[in-house]
């Protein structure tokens, strides 16, 4: 259907993956997973060749093969980091890349995440892939949490923090007013508030 009246013979695009959207050249790409690197730009390792399932058609990407057999695939990157070598290891959490709108990102910097495992049919199909990817920035925010929390009674009076905590879920945001700093770390907080001083 075509504009919801009449009927096409146009092919349907299918979008697999995820699109995480970020600023160009200033985000970090982590690794979701630890694995080889089989893939970096155009390159794969001769093993992967006869592979049609990894796209080699974008510079801008890696490929990591985990120890379960899964294609790690991180698209549209600014640049790759110097650590990355096609054939060898990263670790999860490893910064890899730099986060970018090369290839076919449609103009709009971004990252494009997806896993490739293999199907019951024995070919390769996309996984999920938000628990990988919010696994691997996890350590990371809970990093710069500690950071701001140390840093704490240096920017302000403690016996009247200027702190408001709101509950989002696994992520709690806290904005700290002075200095204006916004950071996240894994763990649940429920809506707090001090009562007012008379």
């Amino acid at each position: 259907m075509n504009d919801g009246e009449s009927i096409g013979s146009r092919r349907i695009y299918y979008h697999s993956g995820l699109d995480i959207g970020g600023a160009e050249g200033m985000v970090d790409v982590l690794a979701a997973t630890s694995g080889l690197v089989v893939g970096v730009g155009k390159a794969v390792l001769d093993s992967e060749k006869d592979n049609a399932s990894l796209d080699r058609q974008y510079n801008g990407t890696i490929w990591v093969l985990d120890e379960r057999g899964w294609y790690h695939r991180y698209t549209h990157l600014y640049s790759f980091d110097p650590s990355v070598k096609l054939g060898g290891r990263v670790d999860m959490g490893q910064k890899i890349a730099t986060l970018g709108k090369e290839g076919g990102s449609g103009g709009w910097s971004h990252l494009h995440y997806e896993i490739l495992s293999r199907q019951a049919s024995g070919r390769l199909g996309t996984l999920e892939g938000w628990d990988p990817i919010l696994s691997a920035y996890r350590e990371r925010l809970s990093r710069t949490q500690r950071r701001i929390d140390n840093a704490l009674p240096t920017m302000h009076n403690v016996e009247n923090p200027t702190m408001n905590q709101i509950n989002c879920g696994e992520f709690a945001m806290r904005r700290i007013r002075r200095p204006n700093v916004i950071a996240a770390s894994p763990m649940r907080v429920n809506r707090t508030a001090r009562a007012p001083r008379t």
